[in-house]
């Protein structure tokens, strides 16, 4: 498994020159042909498409692309983290042209709330996907997993990208209260059908189910719990309890470890410095009271190493201990930022920053 504190696992991809023209007319907040991108990509297409018996699904789908697409409709703010990461985290084909048929425009203002409350929130976001999406694509790449869950996926790109980075040798199943239906219908529309094929959307609230109604749900999509899973947790922990939050994991812990965890998390006090201690409750205590969360759920970092190795979660030594012996980690903010910028402009330490990942065997 990946170092303490270290990034482990293939590079992103280089993220593509800028290409002249007019913004995508479809989707302004993508570079010109985002969706309707390279020539020799479409030729691919229509080539698989005729061979494969599929060309009138593939020009009655292009046709959408060429006109007014019908667009995820999103809410209350899903679309905001998907702005910031463009670009950065999930750079294929395929994650582009899904990102291409989301309607952005909704969330601009939510953008810019976010940014009032703390101007670099944008950076915070996109060091954090990129963080999340080396893990999982090192644990799905090299760490030979085939199925991937994530919980509170919302209209996040990652499943689309893990499928394209691993050959569509990835099958993805995302549980959330929300956005499931018009994520399931966005995907529908994409040309690239083995990526699309590879995503199971399931609509769950994850505040009241139960392990068991959890893994059945699943499991109705193709899930199987015999065999070891990547279990992606990002934007949740915060909103949930933490009895709640341990009791879903429980549904993906093996026996010997053969699954594995990236869960992203909010800090608690202690472990950032007083001048941005506040940060986390302006930023995210509106959303948890609109959804009936009167105080958000904090870690500090041995406590979540505690947690997610299946212990109690108060950080004592034993359980850190166990955890850091099962090969759990944690990767802080300025390690984030400094493997995906090369320096800390923002976060020049890990006080500095409210978030952090914890990855490894569950």
């Amino acid at each position: 498994p990946p170092s303490a504190g270290r990034v482990a696992g293939p590079a992103i991809r280089p993220r593509r020159p800028a290409r002249g023209g007019a913004p995508n007319a479809n989707n302004p907040a993508l570079p010109a042909r985002a969706v309707d991108y390279d020539m020799a990509v479409q030729l691919a297409h229509i080539q698989d498409a005729i061979a494969t018996g599929r060309s009138n699904r593939y020009f009655r789908v292009q046709k959408r692309h060429g006109m007014a697409i019908r667009k995820a409709n999103m809410e209350g703010g899903a679309a905001a983290d998907v702005i910031w990461s463009l670009g950065e985290a999930h750079t294929s084909d395929a994650a582009r042209e899904y990102m291409g048929l989301i309607d952005l425009e909704r969330d601009r203002g939510v953008v810019a709330q976010f940014e009032s409350v703390w101007p670099h929130y944008g950076e915070a976001v996109r060091n954090r996907k990129r963080c999340i999406a080396e893990l999982a694509a090192h644990y799905a790449g090299r760490g030979g997993i085939g199925q991937l869950v994530v919980l509170g996926a919302g209209f996040d790109a990652l499943s689309v990208e893990l499928a394209a980075r691993s050959g569509y040798g990835v099958q993805s199943y995302e549980a959330d209260a929300a956005a499931m239906p018009d994520k399931r219908r966005a995907l529908a529309d994409m040309l690239d059908e083995r990526a699309a094929d590879c995503v199971r959307c399931v609509t769950m609230n994850l505040a009241d189910t139960t392990p068991r109604r959890l893994a059945g749900k699943l499991a109705k999509e193709g899930w199987r719990i015999d065999l070891p899973s990547l279990v992606v947790v990002e934007g949740v922990s915060q909103y949930l309890p933490k009895s709640r939050l341990g009791a879903l994991l429980s549904a993906f812990r093996t026996r010997g470890g053969s699954s594995r965890l990236v869960m992203e998390y909010i800090r608690d006090a202690g472990s950032i410095s007083p001048g941005v201690a506040p940060v986390p409750e302006a930023l995210f205590g509106w959303h948890g009271r609109m959804i009936g969360v009167d105080r958000l759920s904090r870690y500090s970092d041995a406590q979540a190493l505690d947690f997610a190795a299946g212990g109690t979660g108060r950080g004592g030594r034993a359980g850190v201990a166990a955890a850091a012996a099962a090969g759990m980690a944690v990767v802080g903010p300025a390690r984030m930022e400094l493997a995906r910028r090369g320096s800390n402009p923002v976060f020049p330490d890990d006080s500095s920053g409210w978030f952090a990942v914890c990855h490894g065997p569950i």
